[in-house]
C-alpha cells in the first residue's frame, strides 16, 4: 500500500496538469478574443489596460488570467463591436483591396 507521501506527490502532480490544460485553454481563449478585434498583443494590451508583459504570460499560458478578467475582455470587445466603436482591422484589409 502507498505511503501517504506517494499519494499526496501523485495528487499535486494532477492537480498540476489539471492546471497546465486550464492555462492552456485560457490562453488560447484570450488570443482568440484579441484576434477578434484585428488588434496585436501590444495594441490590445494598452486597449485594455493591461501591462504588455502580464498579457504576453496569460496568451503564452505561463500564467492564467483571472476568469473575471477574461469575461471582462469578453464583454468590452462584445460591446466595442456591437456599436460599432471597435473596427475589426481585417474588414479594413479587405475592403482597401
Amino acid at each position: 500500500m502507498p505511503g501517504k507521501s506517494s499519494v499526496r506527490s501523485n495528487l499535486q502532480k494532477k492537480k498540476s496538469g489539471l492546471e497546465d490544460v486550464q492555462k492552456s485553454a485560457a490562453s488560447e481563449n484570450f488570443v482568440s478574443l484579441r484576434k477578434e478585434t484585428g488588434m496585436n498583443r501590444k495594441e490590445f494590451a494598452e486597449w485594455m489596460g493591461i501591462p504588455y508583459r502580464t498579457m504576453q504570460d496569460w496568451e503564452l499560458g505561463i500564467s492564467k488570467a483571472p476568469d473575471y478578467v477574461y469575461d471582462l475582455a469578453r464583454y468590452k470587445v462584445k460591446n466595442e463591436l456591437e456599436r460599432g466603436n471597435l473596427i475589426r482591422k481585417q474588414h479594413l484589409q479587405k475592403e482597401c483591396r
